[in-house]
């Protein structure tokens, strides 16, 4: 198992928060309960514990700005009635540190949230409002960016005299 799995354990469903070295790790259900179990459990026993999904890898997320007051308890979407329609933990959102308050909040993709889309956060003592951003994407997909841009950015550094000598992005012929 991985940090951030979202697995099914004795029924529950729970998140893989620590993973040790000694060969076991953390999870904490949505309760908020922590305990620890053998890493490689999923493999040995998958009647008893079954990996569903990584939301670190694949789900996008925003970042909580404001310095929250308290522990996140609960994410909302607006719906058509004026109201609010409260997601499930574990199922539409994870926060990317649920031991510390604030950081990342992730969201499940089929949700089809996009900019300029607001989710509203509930914490302990405040509630506030995020606003989707327009490139709200996954861990996985910024990465992949990141080194788009920076190939880029090498491509377009380079003069005309480089390109027609062919030293482009450190090839040389």
């Amino acid at each position: 198992m991985d940090l951030g799995d979202i697995i099914l354990f004795e029924g529950e469903t729970s998140l893989v928060v620590r993973v040790e070295e000694t060969g076991y790790v953390h999870i904490m259900s949505s309760s908020g309960t922590v305990r620890g179990i053998p890493s490689d459990l999923d493999l040995t026993d998958p009647a008893k514990c079954l990996v569903r999904y990584n939301p670190y890898r694949s789900w996008p997320f925003v970042t909580l700005s404001k310095k929250p007051k308290g522990k996140l308890l609960s994410v909302a979407l607006p719906d058509l009635d004026g109201g609010l329609h409260w997601l499930t933990l574990f199922e539409d959102w994870i926060v990317g540190e649920p031991l510390r308050n604030g950081g990342a909040l992730y969201l499940r993709p089929t949700l089809g949230l996009r900019y300029p889309d607001r989710v509203f956060v509930q914490f302990e003592q405040m509630q506030t409002s995020v606003v989707i951003p327009r490139h709200f994407t996954s861990v996985g997909r910024r990465g992949s960016d990141a080194k788009f841009s920076r190939a880029k950015a090498v491509i377009d550094d380079l003069t005309v005299y480089d390109h027609l000598l062919g030293d482009t992005l450190g090839e040389d012929e």
